[in-house]
């Protein structure tokens, strides 16, 4: 019971950060004349539950994404040894 009391006020935190760091992009993108398209970016979990990370997402106005990772259609930590890591560039060529 301890434990979700904890997590919760790590959470509350954790909203109020994200909430900061949108207004800071949103800032740097008014004064810079460049924009941080929050539609096209991603947030990943870690060992944290869907729903809480589905709420953070809404906040951020991102896409929640789970692990693979890809990186220009590559998975990152893939193994390039690995016969089907290059698979996706061979179907693209």
């Amino acid at each position: 019971m301890l434990l979700r009391a904890e997590e919760r006020n790590l959470l509350e935190s954790f909203k109020e950060d994200l909430q900061t760091l949108k207004s800071l992009l949103l800032v740097f993108g008014h004064i810079s004349g460049l924009k941080v398209n929050l539609d096209k970016s991603n947030i990943y979990g870690i060992n944290l539950d869907q729903n809480n990370l589905s709420r953070l997402a809404e906040m951020l106005d991102c896409k929640v994404s789970g692990w693979l990772i890809l990186y220009l259609g590559l998975p990152l930590g893939g193994n390039p040894k690995a016969c089907g890591f290059w698979d996706p560039v061979i179907e693209r060529i």
